[in-house]
Order: structure tokens, then C-alpha cells, then sequence
């Protein structure tokens, strides 16, 4: 009737990289909490998704403290997903995503944010409205660890919530569309402190399909 399941990493060592004569060090750790239940002869199910991930402490130079979650790994739509903002306040450059001048380049890097800097909390329901459609929502929100910024300012360590509604249609055990609609609410962590940015809400539409052969 349940399923549980709990991934605990950690990286330490050394890069072989010196900094101002010190040598890099890593020292981060990451953990992901699942759990689902389904009980038998149910249409439905409701589960959750918890975690969490350090974040790299950018007043020192000579340790990355970060840890970051493979992108494939999703909990939301929006959020970990696609970079928002004009910030980094999930700390993830070495995963790819690109800074210049203090602002975010989304437009030409759309799809490679990461969990990192972060504890996050997803629960979500999935309701099979009949053997061809199946009805998911989550509720995704998270707060950050470290609150400097790449550019010395502070901010605050909300990240908001996100709300997303999906539909998927299987009309056979090879073919699955399933199509998402997400709304996320950013928190003040994007605002960046003394850096005043406004927010706004982001929203997204999704389409995919799978096809097995």
C-alpha cells in the first residue's frame, strides 16, 4: 500500500585546484526522501518529495561546500528546473548555469537549474480518473541555506511555492501524453536583498509524450 525511499550522498576531497596557494577542497552533502501512498483498489494516491542540499558558503574561496542534485531529477515544473530571476541564489553555476554581470542568461540556458542550497517539501496527489486519464497536482515550496550572493549581497532565504496541475492521457501500455500547467509565486529570495528586484508570477505550459516500442 506505501512505498518509501531515501538517498543520502556526500562528496569531500580535493580538486587539485589552488587558491591564492590554498588547495580546493569539497565538502557538501545532499538527501532525497520519497514517499507514496497507494493503497490497493484506489483510484488515488498522495506522496511526498523532501530533501535537501548544502549550499556553497561564497565568503571562502578555498572549500565548495555545495551540493547539486542531478538535473534529470525533477519535484517541480519551474522551480529546480528552469532558471528564474536574475540571481543565483540556488548557487549552481558549475552545473551550467551562466552568469554575467550579476544577471541570468535563461534564454540561452532555459532548462538547467538544479537542486542545490536548498531544503525543499513536495507533496502531490494522483487521482486515475479512469484507465486513459490520471489527474496529478503538486505543491512545491523550499527554503535556501546560504544567503550570500555571488556579489556580496545578502538576501532572504524564501523561495515561494509552486502549484502544479497535469493530465495525463494513455490510451494504450505504449503511448503516454501528459501535459502540466505550473504557477510558480516566487518568494523574497529573489528579490536579492539590497539588490530590490521586483517579482512576479512565472508561468508554464508543458507537453510531452512518450512512446514505447
Amino acid at each position: 500500500n506505501y512505498s518509501v525511499g531515501i538517498e543520502v550522498a556526500n562528496q569531500s576531497g580535493s580538486t587539485g585546484v589552488l587558491d591564492s596557494g590554498s588547495e580546493v577542497s569539497y565538502s557538501g552533502m545532499g538527501v532525497a526522501f520519497e514517499y507514496e501512498y497507494h493503497p490497493k483498489e484506489k483510484k488515488w494516491a498522495a506522496g511526498l518529495k523532501a530533501g535537501m542540499a548544502t549550499g556553497d558558503d561564497k565568503t571562502t574561496t578555498d572549500e565548495y561546500e555545495g551540493f547539486v542534485f542531478d538535473r534529470n531529477y525533477d519535484v517541480a515544473m519551474i522551480l529546480f528546473n528552469h532558471a528564474v530571476g536574475q540571481l543565483n541564489v540556488l548557487h549552481t553555476e558549475v552545473n551550467g548555469t551562466q552568469f554575467g554581470g550579476g544577471t541570468l542568461s535563461p534564454l540561452q540556458d532555459p532548462d538547467v537549474e538544479a537542486i542545490s542550497n536548498v531544503t525543499y517539501l513536495a507533496p502531490y496527489m494522483r487521482y486515475k480518473w479512469s484507465d486513459r486519464w490520471t489527474l496529478h497536482g503538486v505543491l512545491a515550496t523550499g527554503t535556501i541555506d546560504q544567503s550570500e550572493l555571488a556579489n556580496g549581497s545578502e538576501t532572504d532565504n524564501d523561495l515561494g511555492y509552486e502549484l502544479d496541475l497535469s493530465l495525463s492521457f494513455t490510451p494504450n501500455e505504449r503511448v503516454t501524453w501528459h501535459n502540466t500547467v505550473g504557477w510558480f509565486m516566487p518568494g523574497k529570495a529573489f528579490e536579492g536583498g539590497s539588490n530590490d528586484f521586483s517579482t512576479g508570477t512565472v508561468f508554464g505550459i508543458m507537453s510531452r509524450a512518450a512512446i514505447s516500442f
